[in-house]
C-alpha cells in the first residue's frame, strides 16, 4: 500500500525535488566515495542513488558576494544574533541560484536548529508564494530555546508555524515536545540517527593491539573538565582524547591529546576510523541536557565495536533499545571515582566486555540499518 502511494504521487510530479539545506562541511566532501561514512548526511546519499528524485545540496555558510541587501541583512542578523545568543546566518545563503533552486523543491530538508534559525524569515517570506513543504532535524532545539525569553518565544512560535514537520533525533526532546506543546504535536517525529555502518565497520583486532580509551567529539553538552579529571585519576591507564577542547589543559603523561574539527577536517574520516582501531573502549561523559548528546560517536563506536559508557541523562536518544551492561555502561553521576570502577570493571571482565561488543553490534544492525530507517523517514516526509 506505501509503495502504491509513492508511486501515485510520482506519477504525478514525474520526478520529486528534493532540496537538502547544510550548514557547511558538505560540499568538498564526496559522499558516494568509500572514504567518507554518509553520517551526517542525514539520507541524502539515498535519494541520490534513486532516479525518482532530484536531489539538491545547499550550504547556508557559502560566503556569498556581498551587495546592498546582503550587507543590510548581515546586520540585521548580527544585531539578533546579539539579542538571542542563537545562530542567524541567512544572509550567507542569499544568492539568485540558491532562491531558484529552493523555488523547484517539493521538499526540503533542514538538518539542525542553526539552519532552521537562520534561514526563518527567508521561508516565513517564500511560503507566502509558494506551497512548500519543510522538514527539520532537530538535536537540541530546547536546550537553545529558552521559553522565558520572549524574544525566543516568538521565535519559537514562528518556527511552529512556518515549519512543518520536526524530526527529533533523540526520544527525550521528542518526549518533552509532546508534553509541552501538545497542540502541535502532530508535526513531532521521533527518528534515530544513524552511521554508516559500511564505514564504520567492526573489525577484529586482537585487544592486545588496543591500548587506549577514547574521547571523541566537541560537543558543548560534553562534561570535558570532568573527562580530563578522569584521565588525571586513572594513571594506570592510556587515554585518547580527539577534541578541540583540551589544548589549553596540562600535559599528562597518560593523555594524548589530537585537535579535531568534523565540518574543517582537521582528521579525515579514515584518521578517525583509524583511532577507533587504537582503543579499547569509548567514554562519553556527559552535562545534563536534552540534547540527545554524544549519539553520533557512540554509535560509531559500537559499530566498531568498542563497548560505550556514558552518563544517563534526560535527553539520552533511545531507552527503549539500550540496556545497562547489556549493549552500553549508563553511569548516574559525573563522578571520577564511579567512572573509574566502571572502566576498571569493564576492561577486566572478559565476558562483560565480550558481551556489551557483541550486543552493541546486533542492536546496530537490527535497530539502526539504515535502510529500515531511511524507509521511515520517507514515510515521514511524504505522509
Amino acid at each position: 500500500m506505501e509503495d502504491y502511494v509513492y508511486r501515485k504521487v510520482l506519477r504525478i510530479n514525474m520526478i520529486l525535488n528534493v532540496t537538502y539545506i547544510f550548514m557547511k562541511g558538505r560540499n568538498y566532501r564526496e559522499v558516494t566515495s568509500s572514504n567518507t561514512p554518509n553520517d551526517f548526511y542525514y539520507f541524502y546519499d539515498k535519494f541520490q542513488s534513486n532516479a525518482e528524485y532530484k536531489v539538491n545540496l545547499l550550504e547556508v555558510n557559502s560566503k556569498k558576494k556581498l551587495n546592498i541587501f546582503n550587507f543590510v541583512y548581515r546586520l540585521y542578523e548580527k544585531n539578533l544574533r546579539r539579542k538571542t545568543n542563537l545562530s542567524f546566518y541567512g544572509n550567507e545563503f542569499l544568492s539568485v541560484n540558491n532562491i531558484k533552486t529552493v523555488l523547484k523543491s517539493d521538499k526540503i530538508i533542514l538538518v539542525n536548529e542553526s539552519v532552521s534559525f537562520s534561514l526563518l524569515l527567508i521561508f516565513s517570506i517564500i511560503k507566502k508564494f509558494k506551497d512548500i513543504e519543510i522538514s527539520i532535524f532537530l538535536m537540541g532545539l530546547y536546550t537553545k530555546i529558552d521559553s522565558e525569553i520572549n524574544l525566543h518565544k516568538k521565535i519559537l512560535d514562528k518556527m511552529m508555524n512556518i515549519y512543518d514537520k520536526f524530526i527529533f533525533l533523540g526520544e527525550g526532546e521528542y518526549k518533552f515536545a509532546n508534553n509541552n506543546y501538545p497542540a502541535m504535536s502532530n508535526k513531532f517525529y521521533f527518528l534515530p540517527f544513524s552511521v554508516d555502518q559500511d564505514f564504520w565497520k567492526y573489525e577484529e583486532i586482537s585487544t592486545l593491539d588496543k591500548n587506549k580509551i577514547l574521547f571523541l567529539g566537541n560537543d558543548n553538552n560534553r562534561d570535558f573538565e570532568f573527562a580530563y579529571n578522569v584521565a588525571k585519576n586513572c594513571t594506570d591507564r592510556e587515554f585518547l582524547f580527539v577534541s578541540n577542547y583540551f589544548n589549553e589543559y596540562h600535559n599528562l603523561d597518560n593523555l594524548e591529546i589530537i585537535s579535531s574539527d568534523w565540518a574543517n577536517q582537521l582528521l579525515s574520516d579514515s584518521e578517525i576510523k583509524k583511532i577507533f582501531n587504537q582503543c579499547l573502549i569509548t567514554l562519553v561523559p556527559l552535562k545534563e541536557s536534552l540534547q540527545p548528546s554524544g549519539q553520533s560517536v557512540s554509535l560509531q563506536s559500537m559499530s566498531m565495536g568498542l563497548p560505550v559508557l556514558i552518563t544517563k541523562t534526560e535527553g539520552f536518544w533511545d531507552n527503549k533499545n539500550f540496556e545497562n551492561k547489556k549493549n552500553i555502561i549508563f553511569i548516574n553521576k559525573n563522578e571520577v571515582n564511579v567512572w573509574k570502577k566502571n572502566i576498571d570493571e569493564i576492561l577486566s571482565n572478559h565476558e562483560l566486555y565480550k558481551n556489551l561488543t557483541k550486543n552493541a553490534k546486533n542492536t546496530m544492525l537490527e535497530t539502526y540499518n539504515q535502510e529500515t530507517l531511511f524507509n521511515n523517514f520517507k514515510k515521514i516526509i511524504f505522509g
